[in-house]
């Protein structure tokens, strides 16, 4: 009988533990928009992208206590300033990643079994060049 009792306060709590989550993922979604809005990481040197982030600190204040661990790693984040604009956009994004996997999804999704390693090499020169 008190198990019975028990079973609405139980789902409260999984409803408030999951209405929590969503809010968190909700905040960490606006953050991470809010970032790629800045464009921190495509800024020409690092000065500037230093100078970025203070003025997305001073602009976004609900994100202060995350722009400060940024501030506060500052020197490890802003390594890739060493790199060509280039490769830095390439660190920053995974597209061209993803599209070659997703190329070899396709390629390999109608094979379930390669005779020997050679054909599946084959099959995955043929999806790099895009073929």
């Amino acid at each position: 009988m008190l198990g019975m009792a028990l079973i609405p306060l139980l789902r409260s709590k999984e409803t408030d533990l999951y209405n929590r989550l969503l809010s968190q993922r909700n905040f960490m979604e606006k953050l991470i928009a809010a970032i790629k809005s800045e464009k921190i990481s495509l800024k020409p040197t690092e000065d500037s992208g230093w100078k970025a982030l203070q003025a997305m600190k001073e602009k976004w204040k609900q994100y202060r206590l995350h722009l400060e661990r940024w501030e506060r790693d500052w020197k490890e984040l802003s390594i890739f300033y060493g790199y060509s604009k280039e490769l830095r956009r390439l660190t920053y994004t995974t597209n061209p990643v993803e599209a070659l996997h997703r190329q070899m999804r396709k390629m390999t999704k109608t094979t379930s079994i390669f005779p020997h390693d050679e054909s599946l090499k084959k099959l995955e020169r043929r999806a790099y060049q895009g073929g």
